[in-house]
């Protein structure tokens, strides 16, 4: 059955500082009003967070409103109809059993693992803690990875939050510093402005053997003689074997493909690995 309530006495799984609403939705209250009520479950706000914070600005005072049975949290992955981000899922997950976070991350389509479980309260508080680092994310996978860290993800987590650095970039720190963990080796910091910074010594720490085989590939370009124009590049974490040319030549100059092909021979010879 539907009603109204005061819009004081709503209570939001979402924090209203977290709640970004367009412009277009307030001139639509603005205009024709609320046209679908605001779902509450369990005294929880579980459909109809953007509606609320629309009121609010436009001193609406009072919201119709339908009830539902069942879990708040469960319910907002059933009623909306999009993909959620993990800053968000983690803002659900505030003060609630880890089943029920495990619940709510295979509700979000995520890894319900007890390492995906462990990032996503940690990530709660964190940004109870911390609610400016919402506008900085790091994807699922990542978080799952950090979650492998145990206690020791407080010494990393905000760090690499901020950091400066592509996605794939803070992947191979994750990955690194769960590495480093297994070999006892962890760093007591990652503190840098920008990934580049730390990326090199968080390999050289969690993958000596592989550090030292980019060494003895960059050691070799330097001493084989490559035809003009050709680039030669790798991996430089090693997962993927080989390596990337990138040369120009035109038709009259197809024998330097020879000596392409002599000079790749001689550097896969000197880095076995490759």
């Amino acid at each position: 059955m539907d009603c109204f309530i005061d819009i004081n006495d709503f209570r939001l799984l979402i924090p209203l500082e977290f709640i970004k609403v367009k412009e277009d939705l307030i001139e639509s209250i603005k205009t024709r009003g609320i046209i679908s009520p605001v779902v509450v479950a369990d005294g929880m706000v579980c459909d109809g967070h953007k509606r609320v914070a629309a009121c609010i600005r436009l001193g609406i005072k009072r919201l119709p409103v339908v009830y539902a049975n069942g879990n708040p949290a469960e319910l907002l992955f059933e009623l909306n109809d999009r993909e959620f981000c993990i800053n968000e899922i983690a803002l659900l997950c505030k003060n609630i059993s880890d089943k029920q976070i495990a619940d709510i991350c295979k509700k979000a389509g995520l890894s319900n693992s007890p390492q995906m479980v462990f990032a996503v309260k940690y990530l709660s508080g964190l940004l109870e803690k911390a609610p400016e680092l919402y506008s900085y994310e790091l994807p699922a996978n990542i978080w799952r990875e950090l979650g492998h860290l145990g206690e020791n993800i407080d010494k990393y987590a905000k760090d690499l939050l901020e950091m400066q650095g592509t996605v794939s970039e803070k992947r191979n720190i994750a990955s690194f510093l769960r590495q480093a963990q297994r070999r006892g080796e962890l760093l007591d910091s990652i503190k840098a402005e920008k990934t580049v910074e730390i990326l090199p010594l968080l390999q050289k720490t969690a993958q000596p053997r592989r550090t030292q085989a980019y060494e003895k590939f960059e050691k070799a370009v330097e001493t084989i003689e490559f035809p003009t124009s050709m680039n030669v590049k790798i991996d430089s974490t090693f997962a993927q074997p080989g390596v990337t040319i990138n040369m120009s030549i035109t038709r009259s100059e197809l024998s330097r493909l020879d000596d392409a092909k002599t000079a790749l021979e001689k550097l896969f010879k000197e880095v076995p690995e490759l």
